[in-house]
């Protein structure tokens, strides 16, 4: 039977957008998952291993499949050692606490505050290095933090007073490590292979390197008892709960992490999230 409704029927339209790329790759798309209460994903995410962040890093890695399992951990061990030794060295020329700002200021670099970055597309940025010599900190999200720590003591003590700004700036203090020592350093030095062709040859540094030793530097530089990457999920829970609880369902999935899915009861979560929204009301 000829269907006579109009084109401009909703329907039609519906049926169309389906045959259409964009329809497609929403028809695909997985559905999100229900929200997580944010405390005890951070309790868990606090017991990874190095060698599981190391899994997790090399996950968003574009060229993560030419590198075995083992590859992958024993890059990730003489990163993290490039990173924990840059800071050590850094260290030395420290009395008491390290000051990201001091450093900085030793290396040549200044570091400067911006509420939001300037061309953003959409995607939550809260730091960056732009060379070859400034620091900038967003602070909509050390903002954001400061205010969800005041309120919510339970999370504040995971993190142990760390200073979100100083982690943040520590961070970046690696890249600016990196650049001065591009001939060097690891995490530039170590390239591979992408392609060969006869004499012709082209290699790449591997992108995962360079942040999972800027994790160590800032975690050894400001001796913190946990690994920033920590903040994946507490950052973006800033924004939204339900990313941040699927950005750490992709985390346990990467490094074979047991999730809270699997060891928490669904009581246990009921409660736990009735926890959190009754501390949200009372802010």
């Amino acid at each position: 039977m000829n269907d006579l409704r109009p084109k401009g029927d909703p329907e039609v339209k519906k049926a169309l957008a389906a045959f259409t790329f964009k329809g497609q790759m929403e028809r695909y798309a997985p559905k999100r998952g229900a929200r997580l209460p944010l405390a005890p994903m951070l309790r868990s995410l606090q017991d990874m291993t190095p060698d599981e962040w190391t899994l997790y890093a090399f996950a968003a890695d574009p060229i993560e499949g030419r590198f075995s399992r083992e590859e992958k951990l024993e890059l990730g061990r003489r990163a993290r050692a490039c990173g924990e030794e840059e800071a050590r060295a850094l260290l030395a020329g420290e009395r008491g606490a390290a000051q990201p700002s001091l450093i900085a200021k030793r290396l040549g670099v200044s570091i400067r505050r911006q509420q939001m970055p300037d061309d953003t597309d959409g995607r939550v940025e809260f730091a960056r290095f732009v060379e070859p010599d400034t620091i900038i900190l967003f602070m909509d999200t050390a903002d954001k933090a400061a205010a969800c720590l005041g309120a919510r003591p339970d999370i504040a003590k995971l993190f142990g007073g760390a200073s979100v700004e100083q982690v943040l700036a520590a961070h970046e203090l690696f890249h600016v490590v990196e650049m001065q020592k591009a001939d060097a350093i690891f995490t530039r030095s170590h390239r591979v292979t992408l392609w060969k062709l006869g004499p012709l040859r082209h290699t790449s540094c591997v992108q995962s390197l360079s942040e999972i030793a800027g994790m160590a530097f800032a975690q050894t530089l400001l001796r913190l008892p946990f690994s920033p990457y920590l903040y994946d999920v507490f950052f973006v829970s800033l924004y939204d709960a339900r990313a941040a609880s699927d950005t750490y369902r992709m985390i346990c999935r990467a490094s074979g992490h047991a999730s809270i899915e699997q060891t928490m009861s669904r009581q246990e979560m009921a409660d736990a999230l009735a926890r959190e929204e009754g501390l949200a009301d009372a802010t």
